[in-house]
């Protein structure tokens, strides 16, 4: 499993591809109600996906977790090591 270094190397590279997407799509993007006052675009899935391929390609055996797709199972033991945002369940 990688190091530390290696995965905030990685994540930083996922944050930034993330990034260009959104600076990409320019101002107003159309959003869709998730439910009372939560909203997400296309940009936002878009970014979110490219974020989760670049994670998944350098770590495939790290799960997931995101707002705007169903969460994995609560993990078995405190020590697994889980991908996702601050905030996310």
């Amino acid at each position: 499993m990688p190091g530390l270094a290696d995965l905030l190397e990685l994540a930083e590279r996922a944050a930034v591809r993330g990034g260009e997407l959104v600076a990409e799509e320019g101002p107003a993007p159309v959003a869709e109600a998730k439910g009372a006052g939560d909203y997400v675009t296309g940009v936002d899935r878009a970014s979110e996906q490219a974020i989760r391929k670049v994670l998944g390609q350098g770590t495939p055996d790290i799960p997931w977790s995101a707002t705007s797709r169903s969460c994995p199972p609560e993990p078995a033991s405190p020590s697994l090591r889980l991908w996702g945002r601050a905030g996310s369940p």
